[in-house]
């Protein structure tokens, strides 16, 4: 029998000095879980991106990675930098909020952030791992912090693990990734480069074979270019495209404009495609899926905006 849970999310994210407002409604079942605005007078997205209607929980803080909802849509991660007085320090912090009794919680620290910088939180698609990037010492001997590792915790009934760090033979910092239904892992390194040229910046990925990770490799020019930053990769789940931002490009519409590149096989990909101008207008960053794979929700400075994923087919390769 399906069971309808109507609820609202508001967020104020603000990405460096650019305020958004973040919006989510969504319905769920007993069997999956569906993004919804019909319960808010509005229609859901169709491919011309629109904004999230308003909510109720709200957040002081400076957001730097996208929300990330649980699969069954009970819980909700993101990073922030903090400001204001609930949160003393103010170096990157993984904040979430609860359902409870059909209300959201307060948002707080979540119970394996706080410490060292951590942020950009991950679902497993079955919401059993939380994955993150940290700055944290890579083991308890060690007082010494690293430039970012990327980590996980695992869900028990009601909290998680202690981290745990993914090994990848990689020199350069992980940041910014996200994780196919493979467990393929695609990440953001260079940023403690730039001074060696932005182009330094760059979209890599690590594939997992037999229950271990193998050298990550960066992609190839068909997604990373000489001159210009790519970051924040947003792999489909079967790895057929990823959606990436890439900064200051001649063709970009604003300064930050998102990319789509198709899978043809392997480590071969198609030419990378500006997703346009309906969806790049300004600042266009963290993109991500709806726990359903139905929409994806990316920011620009006015707000958190939906699209239909079906959008993917108007840049068929």
């Amino acid at each position: 029998m399906m069971k309808n849970l109507v609820l609202a999310i508001l967020t104020l994210l603000i990405l460096g000095d650019i305020e958004a407002v973040f919006y989510i409604n969504y319905q769920a079942s007993d069997s999956e879980s569906k993004f919804s605005a019909n319960d808010y007078g509005q229609k859901n997205p169709g491919t011309i991106p629109t904004l999230f209607s308003p909510g109720y929980i709200r957040t002081e803080h400076r957001i730097h990675s996208s929300p990330v909802f649980s699969p069954d849509m009970n819980e909700v991660y993101w990073s922030v930098f903090p400001r204001g007085s609930n949160i003393k320090h103010k170096y990157e912090t993984i904040l979430f909020a609860r359902k409870v009794e059909n209300k959201w919680s307060s948002p707080k620290v979540a119970s394996f952030s706080g410490e060292y910088t951590d942020g950009g939180p991950f679902f497993s698609p079955d919401g059993k791992k939380l994955y993150f990037y940290s700055k944290r010492p890579l083991n308890e001997k060690s007082k010494k912090e690293t430039n970012g590792e990327i980590w996980f915790v695992e869900k028990h009934i009601d909290s998680w693990s202690a981290p745990q760090h993914i090994e990848l033979d990689h020199n350069g910092e992980k940041l910014f990734f996200s994780i196919s239904n493979n467990n393929n892992i695609y990440f953001t390194s260079g940023h403690g480069s730039r001074g060696t040229g932005i182009g330094s910046v760059d979209i890599y990925y690590a594939r997992f074979i037999s229950g271990c990770y193998k050298k990550p490799e960066k992609l190839p020019n068909e997604i990373n270019s000489k001159n210009f930053v790519e970051s924040d990769p947003l792999i489909s789940p079967d790895e057929k495209y990823i959606i990436y931002y890439s900064m200051e490009r001649p063709e970009n519409i604003g300064q930050y404009d998102l990319y789509i590149s198709h899978c043809l096989n392997k480590n071969q990909w198609t030419k990378s495609i500006n997703l346009g101008e309906e969806i790049n207008k300004g600042y266009s960053r963290f993109p991500r899926f709806s726990p359903d794979g139905k929409y994806i929700f990316f920011v620009r400075q006015e707000g958190v905006y939906w699209v239909d994923s079906s959008i993917i087919h108007n840049y068929n390769r």
